[in-house]
């Protein structure tokens, strides 16, 4: 009976299924998102040695994601989970590998473009799991793919997570580390005999030519009250492992992760924009004192929500950015749930929100979403993309971003990424890199996803495509030819 299933299995997917996607070929990204071609669809080349993702587009605007293409649109991507192969990679919109690396081990992640100095660098972290969290360096690689900077944390036993590599408008590295401390005593809040370990959540500022600390504010010195650490939503308490866990491995000793700090970035004041995932907060920083000026979300907010008192604007949320200081602007991806804590929202999707500082209100002005409803247990990204011009302002109009801006969303765990229009919220683009029916096991995820400037001037230093002949067919590569748009044969 099983080899009958087995046989009949076989059948249905490479006989019946190739024979609907041909007479259909719009079946086929159906078929790819139910998992009929596997939890991760490869592809595997005869002229370079490493294999890339076999994504599909569910979702593809022809008139603008074909000239986005043909423009050179491309993706930056750290794909991780349960691959063959995981690292930094570049992808076009399709999908179709452009450049990768796996010599910085198993664990590369936030890749992006970035300028310091005024010369393109893709960064990324690199590390590996010690117990507690990811330890790790930040690296810096040149237009020729050549490394060319390393940044480290600064200060005795502390190492760099992945979470925040920045280059801010001032030359400087924006970095974050998560170092056990037991500076705040959760014992009244846990109810426990005993003082736990807590991560930090530690904030860096760093000079890239010296090393120098220029910057450092610690999450424990300011969250440090009893009573405000029950403004976390971990409600995961301490207590003594039972049988089950000591044969599983968990222990009393495992830290508490209270913060969570997964984004940080830099305004135009020198203030600190701070995504803090377990108090579904985004608080700002004072580059001067270190003094929280405010904080936005959560039981702890300042704001008021214009559209509903009571509100809360985005749970266990990643990359908060300011898109326009002077307009209030600030984004986020909303992830709406955690793994094993608590999932209180039905999907995930990337917000947008007006926020007046001055008189403490906000209210959400743009939502994104993908075709279908997606659950992002962790991770994600948005990034807002600007167009040419932006749009005149319009008297009691409200705030209006401009008809050429587009928005581009990372779906993290849910390995995918969605090209919208920023004012309409169109979605224009979809791509998946996994199955949909399988997007909340996480499998397969990229921290953040992140589109690539159209100008972006990379090329190895030394002309070294690969060509390897094969059954009558030429078939050729280069790794890193970003600027290669076809191959002509002479």
């Amino acid at each position: 009976t099983l080899l009958a299933l087995a046989l009949l299995a076989c059948l249905l997917r490479y006989t019946l299924v190739p024979l609907l996607v041909y007479c259909r070929p719009n079946l086929d990204a159906y078929f790819f998102d139910l998992g009929v071609y596997g939890v991760y669809p490869q592809r595997h080349y005869r002229s370079f040695h490493l294999s890339s993702p076999s994504p599909r587009t569910p979702v593809w605007s022809a008139d603008v994601c074909e000239r986005e293409s043909a423009e050179g649109g491309l993706v930056l991507l750290d794909i991780s989970g349960e691959v063959s192969h995981t690292g930094p990679a570049i992808f076009d919109l399709k999908g179709n590998l452009v450049w990768t690396d796996n010599t910085f081990g198993q664990r590369a992640m936030n890749l992006r473009w970035q300028k310091w100095r005024g010369e393109e660098y893709l960064t990324f972290w690199a590390g590996e799991f010690l117990g507690d969290f990811d330890y790790g360096k930040y690296y810096m690689l040149d237009r020729g793919f050549n490394l060319a900077k390393t940044v480290q944390a600064v200060g005795e036993g502390l190492h760099g997570d992945p979470h925040e590599f920045i280059i801010t408008n001032d030359d400087t590295a924006l970095i974050v580390v998560s170092p056990r401390t037991r500076d705040v005593d959760v014992r009244s809040t846990h109810h426990a005999s005993m003082r736990p370990d807590l991560l930090d959540a530690v904030l860096q500022e760093i000079d890239i030519d010296t090393g120098e600390l220029l910057f450092e504010w610690r999450a424990s010195q300011h969250f440090n009250d009893g009573e405000y650490l029950k403004y976390s939503y971990d409600p995961t308490p301490l207590h003594r492992p039972n049988i089950f866990e000591r044969v599983f491995g968990a222990a009393q000793t495992d830290p508490i992760d209270y913060f969570h700090m997964n984004s940080v970035d830099k305004d135009s004041e020198g203030n600190y924009l701070v995504s803090i995932r377990k108090t579904h907060q985004v608080i700002c920083i004072s580059g001067k004192t270190g003094e929280i000026l405010w904080g936005l979300g959560g039981r702890a907010t300042d704001f008021t929500d214009v559209d509903a008192e009571d509100a809360i604007a985005f749970r266990w949320q990643h990359d908060a950015r300011w898109i326009d200081e002077d307009q209030g602007l600030l984004s986020v991806f909303d992830n709406g749930m955690s793994k094993g804590l608590a999932d209180n929202s039905d999907y995930s999707q990337g917000l947008v929100f007006e926020v007046h500082i001055a008189n403490r209100t906000f209210q959400q002005v743009h939502s994104y979403n993908p075709m279908r409803p997606i659950r992002s247990i962790s991770q994600g990204s948005l990034t807002y993309l600007p167009g040419s011009h932006r749009a005149p302002e319009l008297p009691n109009a409200g705030v209006v971003l401009a008809p050429q801006d587009q928005v581009f969303v990372g779906w993290g765990s849910a390995l995918a990424y969605t090209l919208h229009d920023a004012e309409t919220e169109e979605l224009l683009c979809e791509t998946h890199f996994s199955p949909a029916a399988f997007f909340s096991w996480e499998r397969v995820k990229s921290y953040r996803s992140v589109r690539a400037p159209r100008d972006l001037h990379f090329r190895p230093e030394k002309w070294d495509p690969s060509a390897v002949w094969d059954g009558g067919r030429i078939y050729v590569s280069w790794n890193g030819g970003v600027e290669v748009r076809s191959w002509l044969l002479q």
